[in-house]
């Protein structure tokens, strides 16, 4: 079973970090969307916003001077879409071979500090889901995964109404 960690200078302790995501690339004020199966694709991570069958939504967001709602005080972010229905929304990450670990910066918009549902799978198919709560803006909430077996995929999603994940920092 993966272990979890709550705290990144422990999960830090516990890794060798190859790659931070920072989703950095909007000027201040704009986004960049990925509303299509590929999502966004760095470095062979690849973030897709899954809406149910066939259906995908993902946005990097920088804010501006007057979205206070997207500043979190770290520039880029990556947001899926607002959790208005019973169906499930999520940004599922698919991981290159061979990766054992990731940690993240979790928020969630709309509607701060709510709990966040991490779902990891590995290589051969064992799922293992954790819950994350999350604070009230600016302050990220960490969440990393170290694994004796390769991890396949992780899925972020909160089920609260008229609210969505935010993510940043994925290493």
């Amino acid at each position: 079973m993966p272990a979890s960690y709550l705290d990144r200078s422990l999960w830090e302790a516990e890794v060798s970090i190859i790659d931070t995501v920072t989703f950095i690339g909007p000027e201040p004020g704009t986004s960049v969307n990925y509303n299509n199966s590929s999502g966004l694709l760095y470095n062979g991570i690849r973030f897709v916003g899954d809406l149910g069958p066939g259906t995908y939504w993902l946005a990097a967001v920088n804010a501006g001077t007057s979205q206070t709602w997207y500043n979190w005080g770290s520039g880029g972010i990556l947001r899926d879409y607002d959790q208005d229905t019973a169906t499930q929304k999520r940004i599922r990450v698919t991981l290159p071979a061979d990766v054992t670990a990731f940690g993240v910066d979790l928020m969630t918009g709309g509607t701060n500090a709510l709990p966040v549902t991490i779902r990891v799978t590995d290589i051969d198919g064992l799922v293992t889901t954790y819950g994350r709560d999350t604070y009230a803006r600016p302050t990220h909430a960490f969440f990393g995964v170290t694994s004796d077996r390769a991890i396949s995929v992780a899925e972020f999603w909160t089920t609260t109404t008229s609210t969505y994940v935010f993510m940043d920092d994925f290493t």
